[in-house]
Parts: C-alpha cells; structure tokens; sequence
C-alpha cells in the first residue's frame, strides 16, 4: 500500500523504487535490506550458548492473531540475545507532513528507512484498525522535510536483534524485548522485515535502553555508540577541593545505614581523583581471580542538583564516571552517584548512593587518606606490543604519598569494552571462560603502592600475582630506568615493558631523588635521565634553567686590560678569596632552603601516615 502510494506521488517519473516498510506486528511486503554490520564479536554465537532468561511475554503494538498463537505455543523461556545499534542517525516523521517529493528523493538516494502505521485504537469488529503512518528517514534526508513535518520530527536509533547462526529468531523474543522497555517507560516501535527484526528507539533514551537490555541479561554493542566518552574538563575550585586527594573504600550498605561488606586496608579500592577530571581506580579482592577486578580509569564529571523537601532546599552533588578503560565490561552508560559529605574520624568520608540498578540502592563510604597536588601521566605507548595489535590506555597518577596505575585495551576495543552486558562472569557465560581470561591477562593491568619520597616508589598491590619485590623505582639505584624529557615520560624497567606516558600533569617529579645542596640538582637530572616537562612544569610550579645561567656568567667575564705578573697574581688570589666566600655564602643558602623543604615534606608525611592508622 504505502510503496504503491509513494509510487503514484513520485515527483518524476521512476522505475519502483526499493522502499521498506513494515506495519507494526505484521510481516511487511518486502524485506528489509542489510544495513552495513557492525556486530561486535561473536554476536551469532553468543545467543546459542546463553542459558534461558525469559518468562514468555505477549506481543505488543498490533499483532495479528496468528503471531499470538504462535507465541502461546512458544518455549515458555526465550534465551537472551544480542542487539547491536544498526543504524544511530535516523529521524522519524509524520507521513503525512512529509511531502512527497522529499519522500521520493530519500528513496532514491537510500534515505528510507522504513515506513510504519502505529495503530492507536482497533475497531470492534474485524481485523480493521485506525492509527497514524510515520517514515523513518536518514537524518541528511530528513533535513529536507518541509517545516510542518519537523515540528513532530523525533531523532532514533534501530537496535537490531542478530540472528543466531543463520536461524531466524522465535517470534516471541521481538515481542518480550517491547514488553521488557514499556515497562521501563521507553515505549519501543518494533520493526519486522524478512529475517530482519528491529527495534526503533528514541536517541536520548538509547543508553537507558541499554541498562534495561543488560540488566535482563542481554548484549548489546558497539558501546562507542551507546556511551560515547565526554572530553576531559577540569573541575572548579569548589569541587576540586571536595573531590581531589587519594580515596579508600571502608564499607557498603544496602540498604543505607545496613552494612553488607566492611572492607579491610588490605583488600581495598583505592581511588585517586585528580582536578583536570580524571581519576584512576585500583579495585579487586585477590591478585588472580577474575571475580572481583573492577579497576577502571576515565573522567569524572559533576554537577549538582537541588532538591527541595516540603519548604527546604538543599544543593547535592551527582556524579558521573566514564570508564575509558575498565577490566569490568560496560553496563550501558556512567556510573552515576549521588555524594553527600561527613566527618569521619581520619578526616572527610565521602557517601555515595548508586544511581543504577534495580532494589535498594547500593551505599559505598569513601575516606579520603591523602591530598595535595597530583600528577597525571596517560599512557601513550608500549613496547613490545601486545598481542592483536589493538589500542591500549591508561592513567598513572601520583598523589600524596600514594600512586595508582591503570592500563588496559581502549573503549570499544577487544571484546570486553566493545559490548555491554552486567560483569565479567556473564561475559564468560557468553564468550568463553578462556577466551575472556586470556584477553584480561594479556591486554589489562593494576597496580598501587607508596611514594615514600620522591624518587622512592613502592608497590603494594598487583592484579595478577602477590608482590614479590616492593620496590618499584628506587631513583638511587636504577639509573637510566625512567627518562623525563619533553612531556613524556618514559618507564624502562629491568623486567617487563617499556612505556612512553603522556604528561598531562606535573606539578612535582614523584621520580627525583631529593638529596641537599647542589647535588639535588645533578641527581634530579640523572635519576630522571633529562630534561623535565617544561611547559607542564611551568603551570605546577617554577622551574630553573643552570644552563642558561652559565652563559650569562661567562659573557661577564671579560679581561679589562694588561697587568704585570705580581699584580695579576695578587688580584687573582683575592679574587679567588671572593669567590669561595661567595660560593660559601650560596651553599649555605641552598642548604637552609632545602632543609625548610625537607622539613615541610616530613610534616607532610607523618600527617599522611597518621591518617593512615
């Protein structure tokens, strides 16, 4: 009907055109055609291998009484399955705003996307029902649509529900999947066409879709379409001074005020926050089991938001992390928290309610147990290269008397953070349990430790194994080992990787041994191997240049005129005597300004460790 009527009201004259189009829970006239695939890995085989999730469901929308028969007589449990966004620039129109010509030139350039009557109210008698007609165009068509039909345009994206190995798809999983977003509010249009069967979305519901679909135990991918990454903001003063520092995971409540888990300081998450956004996070149980890695790094945004009880106010503060690397695997958007503020015992405790999930909130307490200033370093290479020669990531940041390192496969990269689904045992229920263990050990890492002074790293904590030997760097012993020069860092240890790691801040150099007078210059410059960061050194602090203070002394020594022997000797030694008294007088200077910093840093330090227990 409605390609016969796009035929009739072709501005030019034209062969038929290739239209889809579907009515909603019937089968349409003609398939549709293959969109351009972007199904993450394994989607095919995943829905086969999944165990049963589902309780049978009813169709949705308009389905013919055929189609609910077959539901009835359907297995009483549809497997999960795996959803990948086919098409992300779609915009939907009323049809009958839509002129005819633009309708014509989207059929010709590809722009149709489908055409769909959304029936409203069924007649009493017969099979008959009134509703209205909507076409799905692309969103460069849907640009030429007359003023008329864009005030009702709505931006979606289409979900399509993969095949499984070539089969078609009980009937039913179409219809449980509409069941399962109408009750969370979503209101799903679902399309089916030949072997294709779809799900048409609003855009700005598409990430809360995705939770919904992964919570019921669905897959669904790219994630790079699902939750794009924000880019990095540094956060105002105000919330710099809240949220900055280093951060211990003590406790989780569900509900708030009922413990469930009391963290002990050796099994800890640790978190480091820093004021450009980003943040670092160290958390598992034990080293080696894949059951509790949840180390992630990204960057954090806030902002607040008043709620008002009866005739008060109050501002709170919502959260929002974005992973860019994770050992966990997406769940269909940031982690979202609500954090109010209290005083513990060691100083401030952040309380975070989680947003997201389904039952009572899940309540997590945070102590802060370093401040200061922090460096940022993200990763920007590593050599030799991994396996599969696939994008890495990381952060390492450096706070107080505390480090934390991350690094990992890219977002959307691999298999794990190319797909959502709700954690690393389902996705080893659907990829494989060897398959999901090997990409972790081989691809992502976690470590944390002390910065018991600069140029003195230890290391506390490792993902995959115990600690054998604590030290990390020792500036004084490893020569040659990390080399700063030119905004980037460059690790070499005796074993494992070389890393090349981008400077984004540093307002200290947590790699320099520290000794006094004027050796703290020259083993600064040995132990990091060159030159520091210059322009992110100027931004954190002052920085001298030697070199360039030598040239300026040696032009001011010019010989004036010719002396006699005695004269020249005489005036040498008394210069000479000027010269010592003048270099005495410097070191002495050096030395008091280095025991001031010395002290300051050993008062640093015990109030560090206080907090520490």
């Amino acid at each position: 009907h409605f390609g016969s009527r796009l035929f009739r009201l072709g501005a030019v004259p034209m062969a038929r055109p290739l239209l889809k189009f579907t009515l909603t829970g019937t089968r349409p006239m003609a398939p549709l055609p293959e969109p351009t695939s972007v199904r993450p890995p394994a989607a095919t085989a995943v829905a086969t291998t999944v165990p049963s999730a589902f309780p049978p469901a009813a169709p949705g929308g308009a389905a013919d009484a055929g189609r609910a028969a077959t539901i009835a007589s359907a297995p009483p449990r549809p497997s999960p399955v795996a959803l990948e966004v086919a098409a992300a620039d779609l915009v939907l129109l009323s049809l009958e705003a839509t002129s005819a010509s633009v309708l014509s030139a989207a059929a010709f350039d590809g722009g149709l996307f489908a055409v769909i009557r959304r029936d409203e109210v069924k007649a009493k008698s017969g099979n008959s029902a009134t509703g209205r007609c909507w076409a799905v165009l692309g969103a460069e068509a849907a640009q030429k649509a007359d003023d008329d039909a864009k005030e009702e345009a709505r931006p979606v994206v289409a979900l399509r529900v993969a095949q499984r190995s070539g089969q078609h798809q009980p009937p039913e999983v179409l219809a449980s999947l509409c069941r399962q977003l109408s009750e969370a509010g979503l209101q799903p249009w679902p399309l089916a066409g030949g072997d294709e069967e779809m799900l048409l979305i609003d855009f700005d519901k598409l990430e809360a879709a995705a939770r919904e679909l992964v919570r019921a135990g669905h897959i669904i991918g790219p994630v790079a379409r699902i939750q794009p990454l924000p880019e990095l903001q540094d956060l105002s003063e105000e919330h710099a001074q809240k949220f900055c520092g280093v951060w211990r995971l003590t406790s989780r409540e569900r509900p708030a005020g009922t413990v469930v888990e009391k963290v002990s300081k050796a099994e800890a998450p640790i978190r480091i926050q820093a004021p450009s956004g980003a943040f670092a996070e160290v958390a598992f149980r034990t080293a080696g089991d894949l059951r509790g890695q949840a180390s992630s790094c990204g960057i954090m945004r806030v902002e607040e938001v008043l709620e008002v009880e009866g005739d008060e106010s109050s501002s709170q503060h919502v959260v929002e992390r974005h992973s860019s690397m994770s050992f966990a695997p997406p769940t269909g958007g940031a982690r979202r928290c609500r954090v109010v503020w209290e005083r513990g015992s060691t100083g401030d405790v952040a309380v975070e309610t989680q947003l997201h999930g389904t039952g009572a909130p899940e309540v997590e307490r945070w102590e802060r147990i370093g401040e200061g200033d922090v460096v940022v370093l993200e990763l920007k290479s590593i050599d030799p290269r991994p396996q599969g020669r696939r994008g890495h990531t990381g952060l390492w940041l450096f706070c107080g008397r505390h480090w934390v390192r991350v690094t990992g496969l890219s977002h959307g990269e691999g298999i794990l953070p190319s797909s959502c689904c709700k954690s690393i045992a389902h996705a080893q229920e659907l990829y494989g349990e060897e398959t999901v263990q090997s990409e972790l050990h081989a691809h992502f890492d976690a470590c944390c430790g002390g910065l018991e002074q600069p140029g003195l790293l230890t290391k506390a904590r490792t993902a995959w194994s115990s600690v054998r030997n604590p030290i990390l760097f020792d500036a004084s012993q490893s020569r040659g080992e990390v080399c700063v020069s030119d905004d980037v860092v460059t690790h070499a240890p005796k074993e494992g990787p070389t890393t090349l790691w981008d400077v984004q801040s540093w307002s200290f150099d947590p790699f320099a041994h520290q000794l006094s007078g004027s050796d703290n210059e020259s083993s600064s410059s040995k132990s990091s191997g060159g030159k520091a960061p210059v322009k992110k050194k100027a931004r954190g602090g002052s920085s001298s240049d030697s070199s360039q203070s030598v040239v300026v002394t040696k032009k001011k020594e010019k010989p004036k005129a010719k002396r006699s022997k005695s004269d020249s000797s005489s005036a040498s030694s008394s210069g000479d005597r000027k010269a010592k008294a003048k270099n005495n007088r410097q070191t002495s200077g050096k030395r008091k300004n280095s025991d001031r910093s010395r002290d300051a840093g050993k008062r640093d330090r015990d109030r560090d460790r206080s907090r520490d227990g």
